[in-house]
């Protein structure tokens, strides 16, 4: 992305003009930040670093800089060089991935806890059942519908939080 084309989208279709000083097109609570890269590039030391333009806006955007010194042949500090990416998709991606793993961390838990509690409980009915020979007992048939639902209602809160996943 061309500089000009940042300081346009960022500051409400201004445009750049010859001689007006860099620090002039930024909002002020980024000045001290970029004057301390500057700072650092005229020392030779590189920078990066990204923004998230108009944040409170629909036209909010994500920009990857790298700020570094620019020398001559002969090794002499000339300048220093802005450039700027639109990393807009990227960082929106890696939102979305987060979110994903964020997700599946959770149903992960369900699993580790959730599931295996019902589940649990029916094969412990299941072998209190072989112990006695297989002797069903209303009290038992009722242990099991318990355990079986939960183990649907919690199956159904992983389906339910996959799909937002997605």
């Amino acid at each position: 992305m061309k500089f000009a084309d940042f300081i346009y989208r960022q500051n409400n279709a201004l445009t750049l003009q010859k001689g007006k000083k860099f620090l002039e097109y930024l909002k002020p609570s980024g000045v001290p930040k970029i004057k301390s890269f500057l700072k650092k590039a005229q020392k030779g030391e590189a920078s990066k670093f990204e923004l998230l333009a108009n944040p409170d806006s629909e036209n909010a955007f994500w920009s990857r800089f790298t700020i570094s010194p620019a020398y001559n042949s002969k090794k002499v500090l000339i300048g220093i060089a802005c450039i700027g990416y639109n990393i807009d998709i990227e960082k929106r991606q890696q939102e979305k991935i987060e979110n994903q793993f964020f997700i599946l961390t959770k149903i992960a838990k369900m699993h580790s806890h959730e599931i295996r509690h019902p589940l649990t409980n029916i094969l412990a009915i299941i072998n209190m059942l072989k112990q006695e020979n297989f002797a069903m007992t209303k009290q038992y048939l009722e242990f099991l519908e318990i355990s079986a639902n939960e183990l649907v209602e919690v199956i159904r809160k992983v389906v339910m939080e996959s799909y937002s996943a997605a």
